[in-house]
């Protein structure tokens, strides 16, 4: 959960950082990115043998489930979930989209412009309410500095003259509020939270042979017009079908699963999803048929 304070700062500015947040398990997580991406020095070795890194800006995203489980879990974790009702005052909440990314210097030009995350997830806008509907997480695997692509972001205080569709704003048209964005620097094991609402975006790694490792995901308030990731459409995949086995019943909510005591569980149900789903235990929800 967040303290006073930092909500105070997250409110203020529609972001904050959380330094630690995932150091404790640091070093296997990035030990464990190496199953999905090149170290370094392989890279650099001779980047011509990854041209799966190289050329979109977004060629390098590893959506989850990776088939790794410690970073499949990743998106799940209490606390970060913990914060998400906390900002949205939610308990009804989904997992809208999550993905790791490997960025090497010149591996693809990421510089972008600032812009707000929500079209990519509702036709409408988001309300204008102190609570978020949507939140956004980066995790950071290695130091953020400003020859690694930081994200720059625009405290709110200085967008009081915008409206909720300035969603993309050009350098050329909006300079008075490129003035005001700032890098967001951070040590490896560091956790963005920021408001769907923030202006932010990603940039350009100057440093020779830099190296950035984070993983993106987003929370939101479950709602007919909000999209999150398609999950029903990778469902047949084997690291899907692992995941969804491995996750507790509260985590399967998050992809849209029926909660432990919704009507949809019926004995034939639970026989037939633990059937679809290999090691899925069924017994919580067994469990709830019976006490109803």
């Amino acid at each position: 959960m967040l303290t006073a304070e930092q909500m105070d700062t997250y409110r203020s500015h529609g972001w904050l950082i959380i330094p630690d947040f995932f150091s404790p398990d640091l070093e296997q997580i990035v030990a464990d990115l190496l199953q999905i991406f090149p170290a370094p020095h392989d890279y650099w070795a001779d980047p011509s043998r990854y041209p799966e890194l190289q050329g979109g800006q977004f060629d390098s995203v590893r959506t989850i489930p990776t088939g790794v489980p410690l970073l499949d879990g990743l998106p799940f974790d209490h606390r970060v979930r913990d914060i998400a009702v906390q900002v949205t005052e939610s308990n009804d909440l989904r997992l809208m989209r999550g993905g790791y990314q490997s960025k090497f210097t010149a591996a693809a030009d990421f510089e972008q412009i600032l812009h707000l995350d929500y079209t990519n997830h509702t036709l409408v806008v988001l309300p204008d309410e102190e609570r978020s509907a949507m939140v956004g997480f980066f995790a950071y695997f290695t130091d953020v500095t400003t020859d690694t692509g930081p994200t720059m972001a625009v405290s709110r205080t200085h967008c009081g003259q915008l409206r909720i569709t300035d969603t993309h704003l050009e350098r050329d048209r909006w300079p008075q509020i490129y003035e005001h964005e700032e890098p967001l620097l951070c040590k490896a094991g560091s956790l963005l939270v920021y408001d769907y609402r923030t202006l932010h975006r990603g940039s350009a790694l100057h440093g020779q042979s830099a190296n950035r490792l984070t993983l993106s995901f987003a929370y939101g308030v479950a709602a007919p017009w909000h999209g999150f990731y398609s999950w029903p459409n990778r469902a047949d995949e084997p690291a899907v079908r692992q995941l969804i086995a491995a996750l507790t019943p509260d985590e399967r909510v998050l992809l849209g699963f029926p909660a432990v005591g919704n009507p949809y569980w019926t004995p034939a149900t639970i026989e037939a999803v633990g059937r679809r789903y290999p090691g899925f235990d069924g017994t919580p929800y067994r469990q709830a048929l019976g006490a109803s």
